[in-house]
């Protein structure tokens, strides 16, 4: 007479057939990235992204089987959307304590940079008092531009900040002579692509380190800090 099968065969076997008709892959999921000029970390080339952030989170999503629909904007509007939950994952996003309460970050930094002084060649910089009550052009919502604004203020000096949206855009506006040039934006920029009509100055801001910020209003996070 045959012993009926115990219940540890027959959950082998229910097992079996559950990895036997189960779907051979995964779901692809759809990971929204926020795009913003910030070259050579966030750069477009050839009508795609491109950069150092770009080719890991395309290297990460090979891994892990996303599929990464970018979003491009201006660096306000990615970080509002990233904050409203509109994108998953930011690049390129200085770590800050105040950020770290609304954002979650990766463990390590992708990049460190600091912010330095820029200027127009006709404009005669010789200590910090000469910027009282000169235009300043910046990019608005960075933390260089905070930085500069503390540091300035910490001699008495009042500047007239003129708020851009892009790096490209604050250098524009010391070329045309819209600003005097003075401003803060990462030091990486300059090296890149030195020139002619903007001089670096020796004075260096807050270093930064640079990671992969994701939103806590998505309804999906891809990682977490902890």
């Amino acid at each position: 007479m045959l012993k009926k099968p115990s219940r540890r065969i027959l959950g082998l076997i229910a097992l079996i057939v559950l990895a036997l008709t189960a779907p051979l892959h995964a779901e692809t999921r759809t990971v929204r990235v926020g795009v913003f000029p910030a070259a050579p970390l966030v750069i477009e080339k050839d009508g795609k992204p491109d950069g150092l952030f770009v080719g890991l989170l395309d290297y990460f999503s090979a891994k892990a089987g996303w599929k990464l629909r970018y979003v491009a904007g201006t660096w306000r509007e990615s970080l509002a959307r990233l904050e409203n939950g509109e994108i998953d994952i930011l690049p390129a996003v200085s770590y800050t304590p105040e950020r770290a309460l609304e954002f979650d970050f990766s463990k390590n930094p992708v990049f460190i940079d600091s912010g330095v002084l820029f200027a127009n060649p006709k404009f005669a910089l010789h200590t910090i008092f000469d910027l009282q009550g000169r235009q300043i052009a910046a990019l608005k919502g960075s933390v260089f531009t905070t930085d500069f604004i503390n540091y300035t203020a910490s001699f008495g000096v009042s500047c007239n900040i003129l708020y851009m949206e892009d790096n490209e855009a604050v250098m524009r506006a010391i070329v045309r002579g819209d600003a005097v040039g003075r401003m803060a934006v990462p030091r990486i920029l300059y090296l890149q692509r030195p020139r002619r009509d903007t001089t670096m100055s020796s004075k260096s801001l807050r270093m930064t380190r640079a990671r992969l910020g994701t939103s806590r209003q998505a309804m999906w996070r891809p990682y977490r800090s902890r």
